[in-house]
């Protein structure tokens, strides 16, 4: 029998099962016991059985037609109104519009809440998502770092799109942080830096689960002692500009890594009279855009945010509600862009 033309009845024939039986143990179904679920694909792969991509993509479709004849709802978790000073996020709205262009052309709307807005809670929150029948969540980024959402997650799937929220702990997409870090570091060195300063404060820290710096750290062991560099830490919203040039001053680095570019280190290096690059060069792990004219990482939150749209979806296609066991995390890579604020010395 030709592998191209084995079906599920070929299949359950061979294996003396039914068709419902068959097709349940080749998805994995906890209601098959594993001795059935091994029998049945030992079976399927001697006989060369290949799923039909397509007709499982037709079937998943129409089960969600018959469960809602209308369009489906996904709910985006925004935390902007909790912060008490305004965000300082740039692309809030492009990044809304983002995933609400994922979620059209694979069939669902988008709607927005905000979390804190005129005294919403947890409760009621999960209350209104009940109400309104939407039953997948995109959770974004919290504006204070180890939030935690208590809703009713044994109706919901929820997607994290951070580290900022560490509770439940659900599967999430964020940045890779540890490589965005050794990589934003191996370039600096391939383009000629040898003493480079790291320099964070606790809020990004945290928001990172201390990713970045470790990954500093991790590539700062492989360099001579003589050109490592204490991390500069500083307080939870920022740096003092004291502090910060007491240190630049006192460790003389030729190079900077700093978290974003949303702070005044490059105005008070301008006001020390630091020319960067020529005296000092600085990169950041979050470019706003590969165009902004800054060196360093851009991490591509739009794309960060279609990949949670694409896997929640799938989620809720698969039946996949609560709190999972085993949480998944997708990391994504982020992108090295060359601005102005360092040069390539090496050459090549």
């Amino acid at each position: 029998m030709s592998a191209s033309r084995v079906t599920i009845r070929d299949v359950a024939g061979e294996a003396r099962l039914s068709r419902t039986t068959v097709s349940m143990a080749l998805r994995n179904h906890p209601l098959i016991s594993q001795a059935t679920r091994e029998h049945v694909k030992e079976v399927a792969d001697r006989m060369g059985y290949r799923p039909d991509p397509r007709l499982r993509e037709l079937g998943m479709h129409l089960q969600q037609c018959h469960r809602s004849p209308g369009r489906a709802v996904l709910a985006h978790i925004d935390f902007r109104c909790e912060n008490k000073k305004p965000s300082d996020e740039s692309t809030p709205d492009q990044l809304i519009e983002a995933i609400r262009d994922r979620a059209g052309e694979l069939g669902y709307d988008v709607d927005v809440f905000f979390a804190g807005r005129d005294g919403m809670t947890d409760r009621r929150l999960s209350q209104i998502l009940r109400a309104r029948g939407i039953r997948g969540v995109l959770v974004g980024v919290a504006q204070t770092p180890g939030r935690v959402l208590d809703l009713r997650w044994d109706f919901f799937a929820g997607i994290l799109l951070s580290q900022s929220v560490v509770a439940p702990a659900l599967d999430r997409v964020a940045s890779h942080h540890v490589h965005n870090t050794e990589m934003a570091v191996q370039r600096l060195m391939r383009y000629g830096s040898r003493r480079i300063g790291f320099a964070l404060y606790e809020r990004a820290d945290l928001r990172t689960e201390r990713q970045s710096h470790a990954g500093f750290l991790l590539e700062q062991t492989k360099w001579p002692k003589r050109d490592r560099i204490p991390v500069l830490t500083s307080g939870s919203e920022g740096f003092n500009k004291t502090d910060f040039m007491k240190w630049i001053n006192r460790h003389q680095p030729d190079t900077l890594l700093l978290p974003s570019p949303r702070n005044s280190v490059l105005a008070w290096l301008k006001e020390e009279r630091v020319r960067v690059p020529e005296d000092m060069e600085v990169a950041f792990l979050d470019v706003p855009s590969p165009d902004c004219g800054l060196s360093g990482v851009y991490q591509n939150g739009l794309h960060r945010a279609c990949c949670a749209v694409e896997l929640l979806v799938a989620k809720l296609q698969a039946h996949n509600v609560g709190i999972p066991q085993w949480p998944v995390t997708l990391m994504c890579d982020g992108l090295w862009v060359d601005g102005t604020t360092t040069v390539d010395r090496s050459g090549r």
